[in-house]
């Protein structure tokens, strides 16, 4: 299934999901970007997570020399701890 939506230009997946990393694992060999996780997070971090990713996207288109992989993981790894990136 990940094969087809990559091959519609799909890059990044990001499962709404606890212990997603065994299927974060198997996306990523279809889909450049994906981002799982080894645990079970509070909402609170959730929330942080999402603010953190959504703003590294903005900031991403209005920045066009930015490396999109380098700006997610500084993000992720400052932000949430838990988080896989494949």
């Amino acid at each position: 299934m990940f094969k087809l939506f990559a091959a519609k230009g799909v890059e990044c997946v990001l499962p709404n999901a606890c212990y997603s990393e065994v299927q974060a694992k198997a996306i990523s060999q279809h889909v450049n970007y994906v981002i799982g996780m080894n645990k079970t997070i509070g909402d609170k971090a959730a929330i942080a997570f999402s603010v953190a990713f959504y703003d590294a996207l903005a900031d991403l288109l209005r920045c066009t020399f930015c490396n999109p992989y380098v700006a997610m993981v500084s993000v992720m790894e400052e932000k949430c701890a838990s988080f896989i990136c494949c």
